[in-house]
């Protein structure tokens, strides 16, 4: 793969992570560009953390820790760092948490000047798709039920399957609930809408399905400058995802679709938004249209599948963004074929299974795969983190588990930051791997 010239590479990245393959793609990425790049993130087995391209490993909760901390807790790193970094999230909590203190954040951070309501709006659901609408963008048909006796009366006249979705996936996952779940019948709607507890519904959406594969699955990755204007972006669409039907892409392609770029660049200009996003569409075949169903505004797990011919991608356009170098887009490499292994594997068992996939078709999806997330000849071992990861998770009882406290209950004294040695010219990115610095 081709690596563009991106002349400046002094300034660091600080990433707010994402465990398996999303925070160790955009450290890959950067890293072999010669970019200083760190990570933070809940878990000291997160995969980044043993790239040779990761320069630090901060490992710091943003979920339950106090916000006040863990803004003074990045604003310490910071100041030892000595100079600002550019910043970015891979997760919905990391992206909620720069724009929710964007304000404290500026100056010692380089980032989008992205209001904390936009980001906000986006993320959540029923906002997303009444910004999308307003912007004339084709939606599903949802149904916002304020009780259970709401709920209910859907769940006795739906025509199925129908999707059962968080507005907020954070607090639905919080609260143990499926996110995205296609219901196939009234009593499996009845038995997830038994595990609500919240009396208002309000995190809860249930959507028309909208029938076909995961090809009927599109993609968009871009970036938009700070007028909104489209700098970079490239379309694609699903082969398979993960978890089967419902997931993210574990397979797919870059695919030129002008009805998904020239709609996703109105509305971002419309909304005036800036920096990355990744949308999801899905063609619906009853009426021929592309119909939004997520908007990420953030980097996606799978931007290294949106690389173009001179090796750029929405991470690295960011980074010339954010640091002022020019912006060399280039030409979207379609036919480009991404996989994530260990994750499509599970995914193609589970379409094996169903009877949805033959050995033959499985097969050739394989054929002329162009990158793929989990290894890496230059970096064995984010790949080896990468599997280790995938056994904790298979094996999660053999390891005991810190009991974390509820934030209020801990004690508020913030955690020292050793930075450990450094070089003069690049500061704490410059230590070696094997005796880099672990900011705890």
């Amino acid at each position: 793969m081709t690596q563009p010239l991106i002349e400046d590479i002094s300034t660091p990245m600080l990433i707010l992570g994402a465990a398996h393959h999303g925070g160790l793609s955009v450290t890959r990425s950067l890293g072999r560009l010669g970019i200083p790049v760190y990570n933070l993130d809940r878990s000291k087995y997160n995969p980044a953390f043993r790239s040779k391209y990761c320069g630090a490993s901060l490992v710091w909760d943003l979920n339950t820790e106090p916000p006040l901390k863990s803004l003074d807790y990045l604003l310490e790193f910071a100041r030892k760092l000595g100079r600002p970094a550019a910043l970015a999230a891979i997760t919905d909590l990391g992206a909620l948490f720069i724009a929710d203190n964007a304000d404290a954040l500026r100056g010692s951070f380089l980032f989008p000047a992205q209001p904390s309501r936009l980001c906000r709006a986006l993320y959540n659901k029923r906002q997303m798709q009444e910004l999308a609408h307003a912007s004339g963008l084709p939606t599903v048909p949802t149904t916002y039920p304020n009780s259970r006796e709401d709920a209910m009366r859907f769940a006795a006249t739906a025509e199925y399957p129908v999707m059962f979705k968080a507005v907020d996936g954070i607090r639905l996952a919080t609260a143990g609930i499926p996110t995205k779940v296609i219901v196939q019948t009234k009593l499996q709607l009845e038995q997830l809408l038994a595990r609500v507890k919240d009396p208002n519904f309000c995190d809860l959406m249930l959507q028309e399905y909208i029938p076909g594969g995961a090809d009927s699955i599109w993609m968009f990755d871009g970036y938009f400058d700070d007028a909104s204007r489209c700098r970079f972006a490239v379309t694609a669409h699903k082969i398979r995802q993960y978890p089967a039907y419902t997931g993210a892409s574990s397979l797919a392609v870059c695919s030129q679709n002008e009805n998904i770029l020239s709609m996703t660049c109105h509305f971002m200009k419309t909304i005036g938004y800036r920096g990355v996003i990744d949308l999801g569409y899905r063609y619906d075949a009853r009426d021929g249209q592309y119909k939004i169903l997520d908007v990420n505004p953030r980097i996606g797990s799978s931007f290294r599948l949106f690389t173009t011919a001179n090796g750029m991608d929405v991470a690295r356009t960011l980074y010339c963004g954010l640091t002022g170098q020019p912006i060399d887009a280039g030409s979207p490499s379609w036919g480009r074929k991404w996989i994530v292994e260990d994750l499509d594997a599970i995914s193609a068992l589970k379409c094996f299974a169903d009877g949805k996939l033959s050995l033959a078709e499985w097969g050739h999806s394989y054929r002329g795969i162009d990158e793929t997330a989990v290894w890496a000849n230059d970096d064995w071992k984010g790949s080896l983190g990468v599997l280790l990861s995938d056994l904790r998770n298979l094996f999660p009882t053999a390891r005991p588990e810190k009991i974390r406290r509820p934030a209020r209950e801990r004690s508020t004294e913030r955690p020292a930051i050793s930075v450990g040695a450094s070089s003069p010219s690049t500061g704490i990115g410059a230590d070696p791997p094997s005796n880099r610095p672990t900011f705890r």
